[in-house]
């Protein structure tokens, strides 16, 4: 309950519960006793920190920054975000002029962060990389993204990387009772495992849908949960999967049209619902592979704006198609 601030109850609760310190930070064990010793010795490296969106890797370099600075925290860091300006000049002028800026009084170095940093243009990330060189000895970078991939193998090698993987369940579910605890919050037992479902273990994605529950119902419970978020009721993709199995076309389509519209569900939420749902059918590997790969292409087609209506014809004639298929299959 440490990473608690009581004084900003008017921040949204993901930065009422940002964790303060490196102790406070949920999971990733090693990285951070790794991290720890690193500031102990005085020997912190340029970072790369990559992974799934809300594991903690903003608020762990954050974390760190207040170990390092203390009371000078705002002169020592500097934070961007490489989604706002994704070009050049984001090097050559704000990182440029504060790499560049030694402390007037003391030692010690600074610290740049740049958040999404996969979102920099390659022309960037070279400028980037020549930045750190130049500047090595008055400053530190820490590079956060989502795709390590994106990042240039030049960088790459500049930095020791930290892979922060998804938070176990466990720790999430407890974390969730210790919040709805705090702000005295009903909670019923079944939220946090859908809270987690629904999120795919992102933390900062919880703590919203949580805070908008709590602001629109006063509780945390099922069914506020898939109404705040418009995520699918289970029992809703179970209706869903009969008409496609069971209907003709145009009955099919009418219905789901119908209850997409009952029930405010987007055609991209339907099929990532349905996605598990096909996997664990008990059809033919061939007919099931070519319902997820027709699934797949609505999916991308969603994407580039293309009719929802359309897509959703192709969503019922998909399954039309798979039912004459497993009919050849039995003859």
């Amino acid at each position: 309950m440490s990473t608690y601030q009581k004084n900003n109850e008017h921040l949204p609760w993901v930065e009422q519960f940002r964790p303060q310190s490196l102790a406070d930070v949920l999971g990733h064990h090693q990285i951070i006793k790794t991290i720890n010793k690193l500031i102990d010795t005085d020997n912190l490296p340029h970072l790369l920190f990559y992974g799934p969106p809300g594991t903690g890797k903003t608020s762990t370099i954050l974390a760190c920054a207040k170990k390092m600075f203390g009371t000078e925290l705002s002169s020592m860091i500097l934070e961007l975000n490489a989604s706002d300006d994704n070009g050049i000049n984001i090097v050559r002028n704000q990182i440029k002029d504060f790499a560049e800026t030694k402390k007037m009084f003391g030692t010690g170095i600074k610290l740049i962060v740049l958040d999404e940093a996969d979102n920099l243009s390659i022309d960037a990330q070279n400028a980037l990389r020549r930045v750190m060189e130049k500047y090595s000895g008055n400053v530190r970078f820490c590079l956060i993204c989502n795709y390590v991939s994106k990042i240039i193998n030049a960088i790459q090698s500049r930095c020791m990387n930290f892979r922060f993987s998804l938070l176990k369940k466990n720790e999430i579910v407890n974390k969730i009772y210790e919040i709805a605890a705090i702000k005295n919050c009903s909670l019923d037992s079944i939220s946090p495992s859908i809270l987690y479902n629904i999120s795919s273990g992102d933390m900062r994605l919880i703590l919203n849908t949580m805070q908008a529950c709590y602001i629109a119902q006063g509780k945390i419970d099922e069914d506020t949960i898939y109404k705040c978020t418009g995520t699918p009721h289970p029992t809703d993709i179970t209706i869903l999967v009969d008409y496609l199995m069971n209907d003709n076309f145009n009955c099919a389509y009418r219905k789901i049209n119908q209850l997409k519209m009952e029930k405010g569900l987007t055609l991209s939420d339907i099929i990532e619902n349905l996605t598990p749902i096909v996997v664990e059918m008990n059809i033919p590997e061939l007919v099931k592979c070519y319902i997820l790969k027709n699934m797949a292409d609505i999916e991308n087609n969603l994407i580039e704006i293309i009719s929802d209506d359309v897509q959703l014809g192709g969503l019922v004639s998909i399954f039309i198609i798979a039912k004459q298929k497993m009919l050849d299959v039995v003859k």
